[in-house]
C-alpha cells in the first residue's frame, strides 16, 4: 500500500557497473539446482571468454555444452581476448541507446560498423576461446 511500481521494472536489476553485473552473474550461476546442466549459453551482450573463466571456477557446475560468442575475424591460431569492461565502458551507452531506439540513434558515426554489430570485435577469438576452455577441463 502506498507504493507503485511501474509493471516494466519489476524484474529489473540495476547494476552501477559492468563488473557488479558479472558479480552477480556468478551468484545466479552458483545457485543453479543442477550441477551438470546440458547448455550454458553466452550471450554477447554479456560478455566474452573471460567470463567463462569467472563462471567455471566457481567448480560447482560443470555444463555439458558451453555456446560462447567468439570474434569471426580472427582465425585460429590467433589468439586475442578483447578486455571486454573497457570495450562496455567506451560503448555500452550508445549501445544500449541503439538497441532501444534503433541503429540509426543520434550520436552515430556515419560510416562507422553500429555498436550493436561491432559487439563481436569486443568477443575472442576462436583459438583464445579453446584455450580457455581447455584450462577448465
Amino acid at each position: 500500500p502506498g507504493t507503485s511500481i511501474p509493471p516494466f521494472d519489476v524484474h529489473s536489476v540495476h547494476v552501477n557497473t559492468m563488473d557488479t553485473q558479472w558479480t552477480s552473474l556468478v551468484s545466479l550461476f552458483k545457485s543453479m539446482n543442477h550441477h551438470s546442466p546440458d547448455t550454458l549459453f553466452i550471450s554477447p551482450f554479456v560478455g566474452n571468454c573471460q567470463i567463462i573463466t569467472r563462471l567455471m571456477k566457481t567448480g560447482t557446475i560443470r555444463p555439458k555444452v558451453i555456446y560462447v560468442p567468439i570474434n569471426p575475424l580472427i582465425p585460429p591460431p590467433e589468439e586475442v581476448t578483447p578486455d571486454y569492461f573497457t570495450w562496455w565502458d567506451k560503448h555500452g551507452f550508445i549501445f544500449i541507446r541503439q538497441l532501444m531506439n534503433g541503429v540509426s540513434a543520434t550520436g552515430d558515426i556515419e560510416g562507422a560498423v553500429p555498436i550493436t554489430t561491432s559487439i563481436w570485435m569486443a568477443q575472442c577469438s576462436l583459438a583464445a576461446t579453446v584455450k580457455r576452455l581447455r584450462k577448465l577441463g
